[in-house]
């Protein structure tokens, strides 16, 4: 959750303490009543990806994720990002939504084989990956682009306003420090067979993937 401790750097931590328990015990069972009785729109979602990443007229036009790389001792900047990846992650803005989670099935595989943090080995996939899902879809990569990094579109086609906001999602990714390659991370061509075997596939995303898709993406991955 946020930290709301008073004072500028949070000194007073009773305060941060109250709010958790008012947070768990009170707020959080009324989200998940609310979540559970109606149905969650799209515009949800692109609030929570914009949050950590949008740049604030206050601080220096840098959103909290740089601030965070910049100013890691700053403690409720780390909390600002770890309740947004909360969001991000549980259930509640996914209900009544065909979601997709083959990101993550690729990056568990890598990890298990480069040991590397499950983040770096979502970022060093996510570009080949969502290339490769672009075209089928487009409206969500469009809204994507223009919700959460700014694109404006005009005299834009929607794969062109698309492709902007991947080249966006890359040099946030490349600002913060995160890589963009497998071999970054320690992955070798001839562990691609292994990774696209221990990769659990589903057709629940935007593409019903096979293994040979899987090695694919590996391989634009390297």
């Amino acid at each position: 959750m946020p930290w709301m401790g008073l004072g500028t750097e949070g000194e007073a931590r009773w305060t941060n303490g109250l709010y958790e328990a008012i947070c768990i015990l009170v707020c959080f069972p009324l989200i998940v009543a609310m979540g559970a009785g109606s149905s969650v729109t799209g515009s949800k979602s692109s609030a929570i990806n914009k949050s950590p990443i949008k740049r604030e007229e206050s601080d220096a036009h840098i959103g909290s994720s740089e601030r965070e790389v910049t100013r890691p001792l700053v403690k409720f900047l780390g909390a600002n990002i770890m309740w947004t990846a909360t969001w991000a992650l549980n259930t509640l803005i996914g209900l009544s939504k065909h979601e997709d989670w083959m990101v993550h099935m690729i990056g568990h595989s890598v990890g298990a084989w480069t040991h590397a943090p499950h983040g770096y080995c979502l970022a060093a996939v996510s570009m080949a990956y969502y290339r490769r899902a672009m075209k089928p879809g487009l409206a969500k990569f469009v809204r994507f682009a223009k919700n959460v990094w700014n694109i404006d579109g005009n005299g834009m086609t929607d794969e062109q306003i698309a492709e902007a906001g991947l080249e966006a999602l890359k040099n946030w990714m490349q600002e913060i420090g995160l890589p963009l390659t497998i071999s970054e991370i320690g992955a070798t061509p001839n562990m691609i067979p292994a990774i696209t075997e221990g990769t659990i596939c589903y057709p629940a995303g935007y593409m019903d993937l096979k293994p040979e898709d899987i090695t694919e993406i590996l391989k634009e991955s390297m």
